[in-house]
């Protein structure tokens, strides 16, 4: 059987928005693995990227995907990168000849934060996330703590990622890393709030 190839979305986003394309991958013979990780979870204003990041492992061994070196690739968009990242350095830190995924794709990843975190955090984005579900005007504080500019978490993560010599994961031989970042918006009503890429 082919590699799992497991798909992370970002922020206050769910899992059917890439339901076009795990289709288009499945159609060329990946074997996608569905995983119901942060459909709204990032949305509770008590939950952190590191809650997060544990859940993505408990969730990989629900479905019994192995951990073991390079067992399954993983696309990832937005805060999904940080979740990604954070979810390597909580169980590989310090062996990243360990790390289990093979090649990782990462579309518009939030790694060093976004300036739309403030907006999520306002009132403006109480009211057009936070009655979409029932936490009611919750819209992810401590997540979009984590997606502010320069937070603690983008440090962290960049000093483990960079500078620990003995957590150099990012290396190509433990994991092949592509960034892919868009040139415009999504146009439309998205425009608003949606910052080009």
């Amino acid at each position: 059987m082919k590699k799992p190839v497991v798909i992370i979305h970002g922020y206050s986003d769910k899992s059917n928005s890439f339901e076009e394309l795990a289709g288009f991958l499945k159609k060329r013979g990946l074997n996608v693995v569905e995983i119901w990780l942060a459909d709204y979870l990032s949305m509770h204003d008590e939950i952190t990227i590191d809650d997060i990041a544990r859940a993505m492992g408990n969730a990989l061994r629900a479905k019994g995907i192995s951990q073991t070196p390079k067992s399954f690739d993983a696309i990832v968009h937005s805060t999904g990168g940080l979740v990604v990242r954070a979810y390597l350095r909580h169980f590989f830190r310090g062996r990243p000849n360990q790390c289990p995924i093979h090649r990782l794709v990462m579309l518009a990843p939030a790694n060093f934060g976004s300036h739309l975190a403030a907006l999520g955090k306002s009132m403006l984005g109480r009211l057009f996330n936070g009655w979409k579900w029932d936490g009611l005007f919750q819209t992810g504080a401590k997540v979009l703590e984590a997606l502010e500019l320069a937070s603690p978490i983008s440090w962290q993560l960049a000093a483990d990622d960079l500078f620990n010599e003995t957590n150099q994961i990012f290396r190509i031989e433990n994991l092949f890393t592509t960034i892919l970042v868009g040139t415009t918006s999504y146009g439309g009503k998205k425009e608003w709030v949606h910052e080009v890429g």
